[in-house]
C-alpha cells in the first residue's frame, strides 16, 4: 500500500510539464533566438529542475513523511528507490514530449493532439515501475541496490535534454 504513496507525488506534478511553454507574454520569447545559446536544451533542463525542486520534492517529502509515520523506518530504502524511480519517470516524460522553450507559446494555442496518448503512456510507465518496485520488495536488498540504476538513468536522460539542439525545439 505504501508504494501508492511513494508514486503519488509524481502524479501531482506531472501536469506541470504541459504548462511550462505557455504564458500571456509569449512575444518576449524572441530573446531565446537572439541569445548566443548553442544548446536550448539547457533552458528546458533548467525549467525541469525548477519544477522538481519547487513542486515535486516538497510534495514527495510530505507524502513520504506521512508514509514513514504509518509504516515506520522499514520503508526507507523503498522511499529512496521510489524517489529515483519518480525522477526517472519524470525525465522519460520530458524526453517524449514536444520540446518548447519556457514561456514561448500563447495560452490559447495549446495543442491537444496526442496528449491523451501521452497521459496513458505516463500511467502505464508509472504502473510498470510500481509493479517492478513491488517485485523488488521480494528480495530485501534489491530496492537499495537498484537506486544507482535509476539514478544513472535519470542522469543520462537529463543530459539528453540538455544537449537538445535548436532543430529539436518546436516553435
Amino acid at each position: 500500500m505504501f508504494l501508492a504513496f511513494i508514486y503519488m507525488s509524481l502524479m501531482s506534478v506531472s501536469g506541470s510539464l504541459n504548462i511550462i511553454p505557455f504564458n500571456e507574454n509569449f512575444a518576449a520569447a524572441w530573446i531565446y533566438q537572439s541569445s548566443p545559446l548553442v544548446k536550448p536544451g539547457e533552458i528546458i533542463s533548467g525549467s525541469v529542475k525548477a519544477i522538481i525542486v519547487k513542486f515535486f520534492l516538497p510534495v514527495y517529502v510530505i507524502i513520504i513523511s506521512f508514509a514513514l509515520y504509518i509504516w515506520g523506518n522499514t520503508i526507507i530504502d523503498d522511499c529512496f528507490f521510489g524517489l529515483f524511480n519518480n525522477l526517472l519517470i519524470f525525465m522519460i516524460m520530458v524526453n517524449i514530449m514536444d520540446h518548447y522553450l519556457p514561456f514561448s507559446q500563447q495560452q490559447n494555442v495549446k495543442q491537444q493532439s496526442g496528449k491523451f496518448l501521452r497521459i496513458i503512456l505516463q500511467l502505464v510507465l508509472i504502473a510498470a515501475l510500481i509493479y517492478l518496485h513491488y517485485l523488488a520488495l521480494k528480495i530485501s536488498w534489491l530496492p537499495l541496490a537498484l537506486v544507482p540504476v535509476s539514478a544513472i538513468g535519470t542522469y543520462f536522460l537529463l543530459k539528453r535534454i540538455q544537449d537538445l539542439p535548436w532543430v529539436k525545439i518546436s516553435i
